[in-house]
C-alpha cells in the first residue's frame, strides 16, 4: 500500500498525455542532457502528485546528487524496498521516542 491514490496519479498521467513514454526505463547512456533531466523530473512530479517545492527539499536534492556519483551501475530500488526502508525508519523513530519518554 502506498500513501497516494493510484487513480489520482493515473489521471495526471492521462491528462498530460504522457502515455507509454512516461513509464519507460530506457535511459540512454549518452552525454548529460539537463533538459532531458528536467523533463523526466517534471513527469515524475506529475505522476507522483508531488508539490513543486519537493525539488527544493534538501532530502530530495541529496538523492540525485548522490545518484550522479560516478559508479559502474546505478541500481534503483523498487517500491517494496523503499516501503520496507520507510517502515523501518518509522519503527526506529517510534523506538527513539519511547526511549525519550521512558519513565524510570
Amino acid at each position: 500500500m502506498h500513501l497516494k491514490s493510484r487513480c489520482k496519479s493515473k489521471q495526471y498521467v492521462d491528462a498530460f498525455n504522457l502515455g507509454p513514454c512516461f513509464g519507460s526505463a530506457d535511459i540512454s547512456k549518452g552525454p548529460w542532457d539537463q533538459g532531458r533531466f528536467e523533463g523526466l523530473l517534471a513527469k515524475w512530479i506529475i505522476a507522483t502528485d508531488q508539490p513543486f517545492y519537493t525539488v527544493d527539499k534538501p532530502e530530495f536534492r541529496e538523492m540525485p546528487t548522490y545518484a550522479h556519483h560516478p559508479s559502474l551501475e546505478l541500481k534503483i530500488p523498487h517500491h517494496d524496498t523503499i516501503r520496507r526502508r520507510v517502515m523501518k525508519m518509522g519503527e526506529d523513530c517510534t523506538e527513539a521516542m519511547k526511549d525519550i519518554f521512558v519513565v524510570g
